[in-house]
Formats: structure tokens, sequence, C-alpha cells
């Protein structure tokens, strides 16, 4: 029998394919955030929106290995400063995460928000900026669901940016805006660090930036 997880994996990949499950909210829950996965991690909705004088944003998207770990970071305008919002899930399919009430718990992910002053904002940008520095091109990388890695898209002066951060060919446990976003998080999912784990490859799937880096591409 295919496994809700499978299943998941493969509506996710049908709409790739047919670039037709555009993100347009929240992805908390597994049935949406299937069905606009890919159009999340590659801030199509961010770079629909960015135009010259409007808000930055920023979406951080790490895959620790995507059957252990999922966290995604919104960093939006507010009056005043900025919303930073959390998403994160440890292991998919924890069968103790499983109730009649909520069938689909196992595959959520948690939530939380925080308001960030100005100067906070700020410093998670910069220090985007020098992560971004040391990263090698993004465009035509080949990404595997059982690598880790980050992906990050944002809007900065009404400029769409695209960066990859992959391990082992970058240290990305210690890129400059991760203890950032982890010390503004509060959803209580431990952060999964990268080390090598074997008999991952199975239930695998890619994902491929376009030729031009400044998205994903459809195959």
């Amino acid at each position: 029998m295919q496994s809700i997880g499978s299943w998941l994996r493969g509506i996710a990949f049908m709409c790739l394919t047919l670039t037709s499950c555009a993100y347009t909210g929240d992805n908390g829950n597994p049935i949406e955030r299937s069905l606009s996965w890919y159009s999340y991690i590659g801030g199509e909705d961010i770079r629909a929106a960015c135009r010259a004088g409007g808000p930055d944003r920023y979406r951080f998207v790490y895959n620790g290995n995507y059957e252990l770990q999922i966290r995604a970071y919104d960093l939006t305008p507010i009056l005043d400063g900025a919303e930073l919002t959390a998403r994160a899930r440890g292991r998919s399919g924890q069968i103790n995460q499983f109730s009649f009430d909520e069938p689909f718990g196992p595959w959520s992910l948690q939530r939380a928000s925080v308001a960030l002053s100005n100067a906070e904002a700020s410093q998670i940008a910069t220090a985007l900026g020098t992560a971004a520095a040391a990263a090698p091109p993004a465009a035509g990388q080949s990404l595997q669901s059982y690598e880790f890695y980050w992906i990050v898209t944002g809007c900065s002066g009404g400029q769409f940016g695209l960066w990859i951060f992959r391990w082992p060919k970058m240290d990305i446990d210690n890129l400059a805006f991760v203890p950032l976003l982890l010390e503004h998080d509060s959803t209580g999912v431990p952060f999964q660090k990268t080390r090598q784990i074997e008999g991952m490859k199975a239930n695998a799937f890619g994902i491929k930036i376009n030729d031009a880096g400044d998205g994903l591409a459809t195959w």
C-alpha cells in the first residue's frame, strides 16, 4: 500500500510539473503544503510581489534530510519592525503525533510567530548577505530530499534573489543567519544538524534550480 508520505510527495511533484499549485498562504497543513510546497520554497509569491519601493521580505527553508526535518521561516515587515513566522517538524510521519482528531498531525509543521524590531530584522538580512557572498551560484543546482541544505528567497530593494547553501560544500550549520533564526524560534522542534545518514535514498525526490537562478525548474 502506498504510504501517505509517498502520496504527498507524488502530489507535490505533479504540481511542480504542471506549475499549477501556487502557494497563496499558510503551509502548515500537510495537504496544502504538498500542493504548494514547490511554489513555496521557490518563493513564487515573493517574486510576484517584488517591486521597486515595495517591502523587503525573506523566506528561509531548511531541508535537514526531508524525512527527518523541515524548517521554514518567513520574515515579513510590520509596523515598526517585522514578523518572523517559524514552522518546523521532526521526522515525517511520527506515529506518536497521530490522533483521530488530527490524523495528519505526524506530517504537520509546528508554527510560532514573534515580532522583531527593525534592528533585529536588519541583523538577519545582513547575516544573509554575509552568507550569500560566499555561496556558489544557485543556477542549475540539483538538490535531493535526503540532503541537508538551505534554500533562501527574498525581495530586497525591489530585486528578487534566490540562494542555495548546501552541505558538505558549505558549513551550513554555522551560516551567519542560522543562530539568529533559531534564537527567535519557539516551535519547540530541535534543530537537526548536518551529518552523514545512510539508507535514505529509496523514497527520495529532487528539485532543480532553473538556469536563471531565480526559481525552480520544471521537468
